[in-house]
């Protein structure tokens, strides 16, 4: 089967023909087709609007904030899965978006992303962070992590890693007598709340160690630590950022499955997690967080379960063919990717005194997830029949 999809239109213009061989599921490439139109769009679906009122004290010109580094990194991302499974040149489109991220970074003395770039009481975050190195990585844009991320990985480290092991999501240089910096504590303190986040940790410990730099070993060790510590009873992680247990769950293990050399009780947490996940698993062999299946939500599950290939991909075979099996029915039922709760906002947080919760979502995050995961698929089924 092959898909054409025309970009001439985006001034970072570009012709793709994507052709889907024996181990794509058809879902997938109607999921990057669906990618690359956005792309071709400016990602204008993707984009996260939030009012920001001037009366609760935010110094800001234009109320309405628009927030899309993360979300755009994370796609980025997967067209680097999609040129190596496929074998197809997707440098414009990445190389696009490492300079749109690129330009996206607060321009002070300690840089890092926010996720909302021009509101100047929103630190830069760890989560954004992680996944802007991720990318320069994945894309041989090595240097960047140097000039435009090192800085912000310092004060991370230096100002942000707590005894447990633990990383603060928020990057605040504490001793700054910096307004903007002052603000953003008390921003952080009073508004975001502070502490450590699971998802966020396991997040940025995976993109120190893809930089392979031993000095990061002694803070992902301690990080490790502290998350097998916060393992639920049923296997998975609890995701403060993000709806549902999937997220968390598969940067966990993710994180968990990428060390060099893990311990027995790394072994235990995954086989935890397998089996947290397996008895998630709907009758329809979707995964969803409010009793129903979903695209998002299966393809996180897929991601996790996929992660297990070098230690347990046989007993988790079954799970992850009825979740590719959901997908396809869905796709082929629905003929669209819809938009599922996939980031939140628990506002009262920093008073422990949770009043509503705030909710983005995307179809094309939605669409980000599938396509990956059916690439991680037909990735390893590659590398099983040594093609």
């Amino acid at each position: 089967m092959s898909i054409n999809t025309s970009l001439n239109g985006h001034p970072y213009g570009w012709q793709l023909a994507i052709t889907v061989d024996r181990f794509l599921n058809d879902f997938t490439g109607f999921a990057l087709r669906f990618l690359f139109e956005q792309y071709n769009s400016g990602y204008g679906e993707l984009k996260h609007l939030m009012f920001f009122p001037n009366q609760k004290g935010f110094e800001i010109e234009d109320e309405i904030q628009t927030g899309d580094v993360f979300q755009r990194a994370l796609i980025a991302d997967t067209y680097c899965d999609a040129e190596e499974v496929l074998g197809i040149d997707l440098t414009t489109p990445i190389q696009n978006e490492v300079k749109y991220i690129i330009d996206q970074r607060r321009r002070d003395r300690m840089g890092g992303w926010s996720y909302f770039p021009n509101l100047l009481e929103l630190a830069p975050d760890a989560d954004t962070l992680a996944q802007s190195i991720q990318l320069f990585i994945r894309s041989n844009s090595w240097i960047n992590v140097k000039h435009y991320a090192q800085k912000a990985i310092d004060a991370l480290l230096n100002d942000g890693v707590n005894p447990d092991g633990s990383l603060e999501t928020w990057i605040i240089e504490q001793k700054s007598s910096n307004r903007i910096a002052q603000r953003q504590l008390y921003f952080a303190e009073n508004f975001w709340g502070r502490g450590p986040d699971t998802d966020v940790i396991a997040n940025m410990l995976y993109a120190l160690d893809m930089t392979k730099d031993p000095c990061y070993s002694p803070i992902i060790c301690r990080g490790t630590d502290y998350l097998l510590s916060q393992q639920k009873c049923d296997g998975t992680w609890e995701s403060t950022w993000y709806h549902g247990p999937f997220y968390g769950t598969y940067v966990c293990v993710r994180l968990l499955t990428s060390l060099s050399h893990p311990q027995e009780r790394v072994f235990k947490a995954l086989k935890s997690a397998c089996e947290g996940l397996s008895d998630l698993q709907c009758q329809d062999g979707g995964w969803g967080i409010k009793g129903d299946s979903d695209p998002l939500s299966t393809s996180l599950a897929i991601l996790a379960l996929t992660s297990f290939s070098k230690i347990t991909f046989a007993s988790s075979t079954k799970g992850i063919n009825s979740g590719l099996n959901y997908l396809s029915k869905y796709w082929h039922d629905q003929n669209l990717w819809p938009k599922v709760d996939f980031i939140k906002m628990d506002l009262g947080r920093a008073r422990q005194d949770v009043k509503r919760t705030l909710t983005y979502s995307s179809q094309t995050i939605t669409a980000n997830f599938v396509a990956k995961a059916g690439l991680k698929v037909a990735s390893i089924q590659k590398q099983v029949r040594g093609d």
